[in-house]
Parts: structure tokens; sequence; C-alpha cells
């Protein structure tokens, strides 16, 4: 957890104990606080629930929810990525100079949407970041995708020539025989 992450769990704990200035203070004594803290690249999720330790956790008696959990994923399952390339369109992109751990700086990202609908977060080359809305080719590196920007004819030839790589060979040499 990082600083603000852990000035807004220290916030919760003083509502809670009620050690703020009348300012401060909710209308009705808080009986439970709950801070959510979001960092690095959005992978760092860290949800705190306070409850003050004079308050009991459950009530006496029997406990039954006032509704129903839903049984199935509340969104689709993510797709897999192609493998190979693939390409898309950039939704944003940011250098970051101080990146995580592991990473050199300065680091360029982008959002990147592909024709299938998924989304990716792709490594940039810092020097040349893709213009937001661009076409840009993803390669899988390392575990990692890496976008490189094109123009937009190269997505029309990029998918033809993947077309092309699927057809049997035998097929291929007979096209190529036929149309000299």
């Amino acid at each position: 957890m990082g600083a603000s992450g852990l000035a807004q769990v220290v916030e919760a704990y003083w509502l809670l104990t009620g050690q703020v200035d009348a300012a401060r203070r909710l209308p009705k004594e808080p009986k439970v606080a709950l801070t959510q803290s979001i960092g690095g690249l959005g992978n760092n999720n860290l949800v705190t629930i306070l409850v003050p330790a004079s308050r009991p956790l459950h009530q006496p008696g029997s406990w039954q929810t006032s509704f129903s959990l839903p049984l199935s994923p509340l969104a689709p399952p993510r797709p897999e990525p192609p493998p190979g390339e693939v390409t898309g369109k950039v939704l944003a992109c940011t250098l970051l100079h101080t990146p995580p751990e592991g990473f050199t700086a300065p680091l360029g990202l982008a959002m990147v949407r592909t024709a299938q609908g998924w989304l990716t977060l792709a490594h940039t080359d810092p020097e040349h970041q893709p213009a937001l809305g661009s076409t840009v080719l993803l390669r899988l590196e390392g575990g990692l995708f890496r976008a490189v920007q094109v123009g937009d004819l190269a997505g029309t030839w990029l998918r033809t020539r993947s077309a092309w790589r699927r057809l049997p060979t035998s097929l291929r040499l007979w096209r190529r025989r036929f149309s000299r």
C-alpha cells in the first residue's frame, strides 16, 4: 500500500473513532469504513474495511440475504489473444518516466482495441509514441505485447498476408504456377 492508501486508512480510522474536528464529522456516526486504493498500472488494488472493535460483527439471531446473488460472471470471459501478429486501434497512450520495478525509463504504453474486440495494454517505442486512433501492429514478445505504428493501408496488407500464410503450401504453389 502506498502513502495515499495509508492516508485513506488513517482518515477512515479517525472518522470511525471521532478523532476529527466538528467541520469534518459525518452527519451520522459511521459504523463501518471502506477505503479503496489503486496503484501501479492499475493492477495493484487494495480494499480495506474497518470496523470498530466495540461493534459486534454479527447481530444475534439468524441472518439471511435480502437479495439473490448472480451465479454467472458479470462480464463475458476475455478471449485469448491470437498468436503472432494482429492489428488494432490506439485508444490511449502515455509515457511513464518512473515505471514499475523491472522496466526501464521511459516506458511507453498504449491501450489498443483489436478488430476482434479485445483490449490490451502494449509497450510502445518511447521515441515514437503512436497517435490516438492510429493503427498499430501488435507482436507478442517475451509474453508482452509491443505496439508498432503502421499506416492504415498496412492493416489490409497484413490481413491479406496472414490469410495467404494460412493457405496450405500445395495450394500456394499451385496459385503461383497459374498466376504467371
